[in-house]
């Protein structure tokens, strides 16, 4: 499996590793439910796996590992669920 890469505010890519309390990345912003802005935005904190609990979520292809208090914006509720809580319905 490939690192995860995050896309930096100059549009270059970074590990998720490299990642830095500080930087600017670029991130999500929802205007509507159905509307999103990609928008510069500042890493405010930067989670390791040593430093709480984890999630493992998957959909299709696709898995992540997180924080369970980490924030995942679900395109059926359009809306923002803490991991802890997500599940294939939402």
């Amino acid at each position: 499996m490939l690192p995860a890469e995050i896309t930096m505010s100059d549009y270059s890519r970074k590990k998720i590793s490299d990642i830095r309390e500080g930087d600017i990345i670029i991130g999500l912003e929802h205007k509507k439910p159905n509307r999103m802005m990609l928008v510069p935005q500042k890493v405010k904190k930067v989670w390791t796996k040593e430093n709480d609990d984890c999630v493992n979520l998957s959909y299709g292809n696709e898995a992540i590992t997180c924080s369970k208090e980490h924030k995942v914006y679900s395109t059926v509720s359009h809306r923002y669920n803490y991991a802890k809580n997500m599940n294939m319905n939402n």
